[in-house]
This record gives C-alpha cells, structure tokens and sequence, in this order.
C-alpha cells in the first residue's frame, strides 16, 4: 500500500513538474517555479529531467519511480539533463538561452 500511494504521490509531482516544462517553454527566458513536498510516503526522491522525459525516483533501500514522457513543448527550447532532489522543496524550471533545465530555488 505505502508504494501504491508513493507512486501516485509521484505522480503528481511529475505532472506538477510537466506543467511547469510546458509553460517554461513558453517564453525564452522564462522561470516558472513549483512548489514540491519534501517527501511522499516517508521515500526522499529526486525529479529528473532528461531530452523529453521526467522521472520521479525514491532515493534509498525501496525503488519506488515514475516516468512521463512531456509532449506539446512548442518552442525551439529542448530540455537538458538536469535533476533536483525533493528536500529542495520549492524547485525553478528555467528555460534559456533554448535551453529547459529544474533546479533547486535560488536564493532571493
């Protein structure tokens, strides 16, 4: 049960984070940020984005992970591999110079 609800939490971070990439991609130098729980079911996890794919992945003994593919990017932009881990809790999707890329918030 404790995985089944991981992975819908899971789930919901991805899509969170994919609404996030799509509107990022929206604009040239564009910052869109979402806000993250630091952890879902007890599993710290990380938020990885690689060409047009998320995954969301447990850190720790348990594997718990999703994957999404993110469609509909309508801009020359294209996503680098870059990835952010969920005690960040507020996360920046950036997109410049055509390039899309998560990181932990900066400081302000």
């Amino acid at each position: 049960v404790k995985n089944v609800s991981a992975e819908d939490g899971f789930s919901a971070v991805a899509n969170s984070v994919i609404i996030g990439v799509l509107k990022a991609s929206e604009n040239n130098n564009s910052l869109v940020r979402v806000n993250i729980p630091d952890k879902i079911s007890d599993y710290i996890y990380k938020i990885r984005l690689e060409n047009d794919e998320i995954s969301v992945v447990s850190l720790g003994i348990a594997v718990v992970s999703v994957q999404r593919k993110i469609f509909n990017i309508t801009s020359p932009n294209r996503i680098i591999t870059s990835e952010v881990v969920s005690s960040a809790r507020t996360v920046e999707i950036v997109s410049s110079g055509g390039e899309i890329r998560i990181r932990r918030l900066s400081a302000v």
